[in-house]
C-alpha cells in the first residue's frame, strides 16, 4: 500500500464523480431551509478539499461565473486530469493545487473563502491529519462562511466493519497492488456467499451490501475499503472537532433531515421536542436509521448578527423553478415519515406560477392569488415543492442563459466519457441551477450538437462533437457525405424529442 504520511491512497486514481452536493447553490439552500443567511453568488470564493480529478468544480465554476475557485489534492493525476478538461473548457475561474493540505498552504496567500466543502476525505485520514484540516478551515473560512463535510458514519458503517476486516486479512498478504487487493477480496466473498456461510444467513443485509460491492469499481473500493485509514465517526465527533474551531451545526443531507415534520417515524416523534438540541436529535436519528452515511453542513457565525434569520427570511429572495411540466406532476409524495401536502389550492397555485419561469417567495407573495398566505406559510409550501423533487432553487445569476465555460465542459466531459467504453452516462452542466445532470452518451451526443446547432448547422455541430469524442464519422469505411450526416443528426433530435428527453433537458438548463 502508498507510504503516503496523510493515510490516503496515492497510487490508485479515484472514480471520476459528480456530487451535486458541493454545488454553491445546493449549499446556499440547505443553509437558508435551517435558517441561516446564504452567501452571494454574484461574488465568493470556494474551496474543495481533495477534490480528486475535480469533475465536480469544473461543473460548478462553469455555472457559477461570479466564484472563484480553488481544488486541493495531493494526487498529482488527480490535478493533472483537472486541468487537462479545464484547458478544453475553457474554465478561467478555477486554480487547481496537487498538495496535501496543510499549515503553509494555509498561510500561502489563499483567498478566505465562502465555502469550504470535502466529500470522501474526512473519515479516510489520520486523526493528525482532520486536525490539520480544521487548522485550514479555521484560517480560510470567513464569518458566515459554509463547510459541508462528507463520512462514513455511525453506527450503520460499523457494521460492516467484519466484512473490510475480513477482506484485507485475506488479500493484502498476497498482494501489493491496491486493484489486485480488491479483486482478491472480492473473490473471497463471492467464495463465501456461494457457500451461504452462517455470517451471511444470520446477517441478511450485510450479504446485500456484499453483492452490492461487486457492482463498484475497483478503483473506489480500493480508495473506500481497502485502504488503511478508515474511521467511521458520530455525528457527535465530527460537531465537537467543529465546534472547537467555532463553527456550528447548520444543516444535512438529504434534505428531509432538516424538516422535524419529517426526520422522525411518527410512533417516535413524541421522544423529542422542538427545544431538542440539534446534534443529539441527529444522534438519535443515527441509531433510528443506521445511519452508513452523512453529508453535514457547519456554518462559522457572522460577527456582525446575534441572531440567525430564520428560514423565512434566509429564503425570502432565493428563486426557484419548476422542474416537470404541469403534466407530469406528482402531487402525493412521502419524504422521511411525512406525506407532503401539495395538493392543496395554494400549492398547486405555486407549482403553476414556478412552471412560467423562476419566481422567490417575494415575487410569489405579490400574486392575488397567494396575498392572503403568511410568509412563513408561502416559504414552507414551497420547501415541499424542493423536497419532492419537482422544483428547484435556481442560481441567482438569472434563469439560465449560454455560459461558454459550461457548454464547453459539457463537450469536454462527453469527449471524456466515449473514451471509457463501459460507461453508459455523461454529465451535462446546468447554467440555471448551478449543476450538472446525468444523460446518456449518445442522448447527450444529440444535446450538444443541437446547443451548438445556433452558430453551425446540426450536422457541422454533430460532426465536430464525434470527431472530438473519438467517434467514427465513416460508414463502411467510406465518410459520411453532408446528406449523411443531415439524416443522423436528425434522426438523433426526433429520438431526443420522442423520449421527452429534449423537454427535460430544456426545463433542467442544459439547453436553452
Amino acid at each position: 500500500m502508498d507510504s503516503n504520511p496523510t493515510g490516503y491512497l496515492t497510487n490508485v486514481a479515484y472514480t471520476d464523480n459528480y456530487y451535486e452536493q458541493l454545488s454553491p447553490a445546493a449549499l446556499n439552500y440547505l443553509a437558508g431551509v435551517n435558517g441561516h443567511a446564504p452567501r452571494s453568488l454574484s461574488d465568493f470564493d470556494y474551496c474543495e478539499l481533495g477534490c480528486g480529478s475535480a469533475v465536480s468544480l469544473l461543473v460548478h465554476a462553469a455555472t457559477h461565473p461570479g466564484g472563484r475557485f480553488v481544488g486541493i489534492d495531493l494526487n498529482p493525476e488527480h490535478i493533472a486530469r483537472g486541468e487537462k478538461l479545464a484547458a478544453a473548457a475553457g474554465i478561467r475561474n478555477l486554480t487547481l493545487v496537487a498538495e496535501p493540505v496543510s499549515d503553509a498552504l494555509a498561510a500561502s496567500g489563499l483567498p478566505a473563502f465562502d465555502f469550504i466543502v470535502m466529500h470522501g476525505l474526512y473519515a479516510w485520514v489520520h486523526p493528525e491529519v482532520r486536525e490539520v484540516v480544521r487548522r485550514f478551515i479555521d484560517a480560510r473560512l470567513k464569518p458566515g462562511g459554509l463547510v459541508l463535510v462528507s463520512y462514513n458514519a455511525r453506527p450503520g458503517c460499523t457494521a460492516r466493519e467484519p466484512l473490510r476486516d475480513i477482506m484485507r486479512r485475506f488479500a493484502l498478504p498476497l498482494s501489493q497492488d491496491p486493484l489486485e487487493r480488491v479483486q482478491l477480496g472480492l473473490s473471497y466473498l463471492r467464495l463465501m456467499l456461494n457457500a451461504q456461510v452462517p455470517f451471511f444467513r444470520l446477517n441478511p443485509e450485510l450479504a446485500k451490501y456484499a453483492e452490492s460491492l461487486f457492482e463498484r469499481d475497483p478503483h473506489y473500493l480500493a480508495h473506500d475499503i481497502f485502504i488503511d485509514t478508515w474511521n467511521p465517526l458520530g455525528v457527535e465527533t465530527v460537531a465537537g472537532e467543529m465546534g472547537d474551531i467555532g463553527l456550528q451545526f447548520a444543516g444535512s443531507l438529504p434534505l428531509w433531515q432538516n424538516h422535524p415534520e419529517a426526520d422522525i417515524p411518527d410512533n417516535l416523534a413524541g421522544l423529542f421536542s422542538a427545544q431538542t438540541e440539534r446534534v443529539t436529535r441527529e444522534v438519535h436519528k443515527d441509531f433510528i436509521y443506521n445511519t452508513v452515511f452523512r453529508t453535514d453542513l457547519y456554518v462559522r457565525p457572522a460577527t456582525d448578527s446575534q441572531s440567525l434569520p430564520g428560514r423565512t427570511k434566509a429564503l425570502w429572495n432565493m428563486r426557484f423553478s419548476a422542474v416537470v411540466p404541469t403534466d407530469a406532476v406528482q402531487l402525493s409524495m412521502q419524504s422521511g415519515s411525512l406525506s407532503l401536502p401539495l395538493n392543496t389550492r395554494e400549492s398547486r397555485m405555486v407549482f403553476g406560477l414556478l412552471q412560467d419561469g423562476a419566481r422567490s417567495p417575494a415575487e410569489l407573495a405579490t400574486h392575488t392569488g397567494l396575498a392572503h398566505m403568511s410568509p412563513d406559510t408561502l416559504v414552507e409550501t414551497l420547501c415541499w415543492w424542493v423536497l419532492s423533487g419537482q422544483v428547484r432553487p435556481v442560481t441567482q445569476e438569472g434563469d439560465g442563459g449560454e455560459l461558454p465555460s459550461a457548454a464547453g465542459l459539457n463537450r469536454a466531459l462527453l469527449a471524456a466519457a466515449f473514451q471509457e467504453p463501459d460507461r453508459e452516462k455523461t454529465w451535462l452542466a446546468s447554467p440555471r441551477f448551478g449543476c450538472a445532470f446525468p444523460f446518456d452518451k449518445a442522448q447527450a451526443l444529440a444535446l450538444c450538437a443541437l446547443s451548438d446547432s445556433a452558430e453551425q448547422s446540426p450536422s457541422t455541430a454533430l460532426h465536430e462533437l464525434m470527431q472530438e469524442s473519438g467517434l467514427s464519422v465513416e460508414q463502411d469505411g467510406v465518410a459520411m457525405s453532408e446528406s449523411e450526416l443531415i439524416e443522423l443528426a436528425e434522426q438523433l433530435f426526433d429520438e431526443l424529442e420522442v423520449a421527452g428527453t429534449l423537454d427535460s433537458a430544456r426545463r433542467l438548463g442544459v439547453i436553452e
